[in-house]
């Protein structure tokens, strides 16, 4: 593996692995984790677009993200991580998971 950026796999993976480009280290690289945050902010801006609140306690992230969806239930994700990367990941790992 090299720095920013997998591009290739170590492991017993039972078969081949194949990765097509760079893969971003969502979970420990702020600017990747960035990328998350956008993929739930629509542009243009619909009538009414997620809301991602980020808070630092001093010791902790926590990451909340709410979806709002036209004609569908409304969900709110919640995750909590030492870092903002990581927390990001999680609120939107749950957030799609749901």
């Amino acid at each position: 593996m090299e720095r920013g950026g997998a591009t290739e796999m170590v492991g017993d993976f039972g078969g081949e692995a194949i990765l097509y480009g760079n893969i971003s280290y969502y979970s420990t690289d702020i600017a990747a984790a960035w990328e998350v945050v956008h993929k739930f902010v629509p542009e243009p801006f619909e009538e009414r677009p997620p809301n991602i609140k980020i808070v630092h306690n001093g010791f902790k992230w926590f990451v909340r993200v709410t979806i709002r969806q036209i004609a569908k239930t409304d969900g709110e994700k919640r995750a909590t991580a030492d870092t903002l990367p990581l927390a990001i990941c999680r609120a939107a790992l749950k957030a799609v998971s749901a």
